[in-house]
């Protein structure tokens, strides 16, 4: 969440935030790659595939976490009603791609979807939908 043309300046509690979200998010992705490319054709043992179902979701928490620490920490309601309503769209817009992929992946035999692509594409379309609120407020 790059606020920069609010003011020119990030703040250093943005500047943590936007810190510990991409650290989490790098560390989902990592996650991601370990399981799709070293273990899930294996089929790996109970606890290994409950770790690598698990990890991803505490760290999804964390993100979650620090969104909302964030916010209770924002001082000023303009930045902090953007940033809540950029969430919405995007939160939007993903219950629709999802909906959409996943009626058209259940109708083909061979594609599947990963269900994890939903936090990509939030941490894509927020930053994008705060861009354009952003423009139409200028």
């Amino acid at each position: 969440m790059n606020l920069t043309l609010c003011n020119r300046q990030i703040s250093p509690l943005q500047r943590r935030s936007i810190r510990v979200f991409g650290a989490c998010l790098v560390l989902v992705a990592v996650t991601e790659l370990i399981w799709v490319d070293g273990f899930a054709k294996n089929k790996p043992r109970i606890a290994i595939t409950a770790l690598f179902a698990a990890l991803p979701a505490i760290l999804v928490a964390a993100m979650i976490v620090n969104i909302g620490r964030y916010l209770a920490r924002e001082t000023d309601e303009f930045i902090r009603t953007l940033v809540v309503v950029s969430m919405l769209w995007s939160f939007g817009i993903i219950m629709v791609v999802d909906t959409v992929l996943g009626v058209l992946f259940r109708s083909s035999a061979g594609l599947h979807i990963l269900p994890m692509l939903n936090i990509d594409l939030f941490c894509v379309v927020t930053p994008l939908a705060l861009r354009i609120q952003l423009w139409s407020n200028r």
